[in-house]
């Protein structure tokens, strides 16, 4: 109707693309109470796939090869970062960025601190986006 190649996709009829009741997540970024179903809506996974991301781009690990590798590093940490960190400085082969990593957190208190909250495994502790975004305007 009326010419338009995306008639059918707007239409308002069905929705292309959208499967009733599932939420699209991505494993490599994903919370730990992954794939949940839409009607038992999660609490705070965005936050917890943002202090990923935001960890990933402080440490120079947002990479195709690395993105699963710190996702697991931190999964057998059991989420807790201070050990994620504690290994880290221990050894001997660091990734390029690390040591600029560190002197950023150093230089904005508290921002660790916001990612140990974001990184909570649990959700019905882990901080929410609108305390999260608060902290961190304070910060920075």
């Amino acid at each position: 109707k009326g010419g338009s190649v995306f008639g059918n996709f707007f239409s308002g009829e069905k929705r292309v693309g959208y499967d009733e009741g599932i939420v699209a997540i991505s494993p490599v970024y994903c919370a730990p109470e992954t794939f949940i179903k839409l009607n038992d809506n999660p609490l705070s996974f965005d936050i917890f796939s943002a202090g990923l991301i935001v960890m990933q781009l402080i440490f120079n690990l947002l990479d195709e090869r690395t993105d699963v590798g710190f996702l697991q590093q931190v999964k057998s940490c059991n989420y807790d970062l201070d050990l994620w960190l504690e290994k880290e400085l221990v050894t001997k082969l660091r990734p390029a960025g690390f040591d600029e990593g560190l002197e950023y957190l150093g230089e904005r208190r508290g921002m660790f601190g916001l990612l140990k909250r974001m990184f909570e495994p649990n959700p019905l502790k882990r901080i929410t986006a609108s305390d999260a975004l608060d902290k961190l305007v304070t910060i920075l």
